[in-house]
């Protein structure tokens, strides 16, 4: 048995409940025993019933939430098959020994991890405002490419927060809730990935009062704005290093960056940089130092205040110092406490969801095993392997808010890589699976791009016109549609076996269940699952597409 008195096996939901993990290597009738720290009466104490959240690799994971009324807890674990027996910080025990209890001394408020709870089970569309759509007035006086052109690295085409604001409708309709836009500040590229000037906003997209329209109703219609925050490294024509360029050792900003000796010269690219020195006009911060921190974190708070928008999705986290993230999150939830931090991490990241960072990453370990099961390097087996061990790592909390990416401007498009019958299989998967799932803009209508900067090319609205691209489109309406009920949210998940090419689970929510099911063979596949079908049911979540059945309302 495997528990140990820290995350991800215990922490606190609230200032009087605990979620509890215990790691087995067989099924078992486990309850935690749990009772106030100061409490030292043994015959007093509380018991939970613990439930299997998922099997991996011969281990049950059990979870349960304890509660008292002031957050002092010590606890053990009882196995209540055969003649029964306790386990506890000491191992395995027939008597039941305060003494030996696991201890959560007490439940402080900073150890508390909170997740605004709008982004359970969010869906988000995320953009990139150059390529997405150009409004009535033209914002964007540089040379603009056709639509229909392919990007190269230096490309326009002219999309602004008028054409954005045009669009909403169209957004609104796949369901989406919360709108991600690409970085805003003033910067010498269309992408706007490196930053001249963190308290300026680029007015290649539109005025700050556009802008501010945007957020407004965005906000009127239920969705929220999200920010790309960049704040690992900036821009070489950004004022701060220019000065460190002209006055060398002198420059005040000399400890704002990693240099590796003086003269600093760009054509050496002596100093550190994103990606390792392979961009030199993309100069890396200092975020472990005091000032840098501090600047950064002042103009995000001045820009939040203005434009009041929701919360930010942050570039390079990994890269960044955590000083500076907690640091930023604490100012940002000062400014907002709903706010959401997303970082974007490509690796395992349980490093930075303690409850004192991000709140929540892009999921992109989910995609790789996504994309390896329906390009057939994997079974349905190690697809399900794979992703629970990776789960497995993380407080349970979380699941329903890890950003489920499967396009991004940093990705090969899915249409690369798949014809569009398969496409429509892998978004039921996207669109059910725990989590809240990213459409990058134009998946949706199988928009084509390969490595960078092809992946970036500009929205094709006309593809609606297309009978066989709008039927994709449509059928991430209607998941949209059935991404809006709790249990899709908010639901645990439970894996069904259905043989070798069938893809099967529930969505378990209080007393609402949807099951799917993802035929990836070529043979008709039967479910044998029985479905007590009443009055009133309906059948058409996902019209002439079909996968589910439910029980409907008045």
């Amino acid at each position: 048995m495997i528990h140990k008195a820290h995350l991800p096996y215990v922490y606190p939901l609230n200032k009087t409940t605990l979620r509890v993990r215990l790691i087995t290597k067989k099924q078992l009738t486990i309850y935690v025993i749990h009772k106030n720290i100061y409490n030292h009466d043994a015959s007093i104490y509380q018991k939970e019933k613990m439930k299997l959240i998922f099997v991996h690799d011969s281990h049950y994971y059990y979870e349960a939430d304890c509660s008292n009324d002031h957050g002092y807890f010590k606890y053990c674990f009882l196995i209540a098959d055969d003649e029964g027996y306790y386990f506890n910080s000491e191992g395995i025990n027939k008597e039941l020994n305060l003494k030996e209890f696991f201890h959560y001394p007490v439940i402080n408020e900073a150890d508390i991890i909170k997740v605004p709870d709008f982004y359970q089970g969010a869906l988000y569309y995320q953009v990139l405002i150059d390529r997405f759509y150009q409004g009535k007035i033209r914002t964007n006086f540089h040379d603009l490419k056709d639509i229909k052109e392919k990007p190269d690295r230096n490309t326009y085409y002219g999309g602004n927060y008028q054409g954005l604001q045009e669009k909403l409708p169209y957004i609104k309709k796949l369901g989406a809730n919360v709108l991600v836009l690409s970085p805003l500040f003033l910067s010498p590229t269309y992408h706007k990935y490196d930053i001249k000037d963190y308290y300026q906003i680029d007015d290649i997209y539109g005025s700050v009062e556009d802008l501010k329209s945007l957020i407004e109703e965005c906000h009127q219609i239920g969705m929220k704005v999200i920010f790309d925050g960049v704040f690992n490294h900036l821009s070489n024509e950004n004022e701060l290093f220019k000065d460190v360029i002209l006055k060398q050792d002198k420059s005040r900003y000399r400890e704002w960056f990693y240099l590796d000796e003086f003269p600093v010269d760009e054509q050496k690219v002596n100093y550190d940089t994103f990606g390792n020195r392979l961009v030199g006009s993309m100069p890396r911060l200092n975020t472990n130092n005091d000032e840098v921190i501090d600047y950064l974190t002042k103009a995000s708070i001045y820009w939040m205040k203005i434009l009041n928008f929701d919360g930010w999705r942050l570039d390079v986290y990994d890269e960044v110092s955590p000083k500076f993230w907690r640091y930023f999150k604490k100012e940002v939830i000062k400014q907002n406490s709903n706010a959401i931090l997303i970082g974007e991490v490509w690796t395992p990241a349980e490093r930075w969801l303690d409850g004192t960072q991000m709140d929540t990453m892009t999921n992109y370990r989910f995609r790789t095993y996504l994309l390896e099961l329906f390009e057939g390097k994997i079974s349905v087996k190690s697809f399900w392997d794979k992703t629970k061990k990776y789960y497995a790592n993380y407080p349970s909390i979380y699941y329903n808010y890890f950003v489920n990416v499967l396009g991004s401007h940093d990705t090969i498009r899915i249409a690369e890589l798949f014809e569009l019958e398969k496409i429509k299989l892998i978004n039921v998967l996207l669109l059910t699976f725990p989590g809240s799932p990213m459409i990058y803009y134009g998946d949706e209508l199988y928009l084509k791009g390969d490595v960078d900067p092809d992946n970036r090319r500009a929205m094709r609205f006309d593809y609606l016109n297309d009978e066989k691209k709008r039927c994709l489109f449509d059928l991430l309406c209607e998941l949209g549609k059935l991404r809006q009920k709790d249990v899709i949210k908010k639901g645990t998940l439970k894996i069904l076996d259905y043989g070798n090419n069938c893809l099967a689970y529930e969505r378990i929510y209080q007393n609402e269940i949807i099951g799917v099911i993802i035929n990836l063979g070529e043979e008709i596949k039967i479910s044998d699952k029985e479905v007590l079908l009443t009055n009133k049911t309906r059948k058409d979540y996902l019209k002439k597409y079909q996968y589910l059945i439910y029980k409907g309302e008045e």
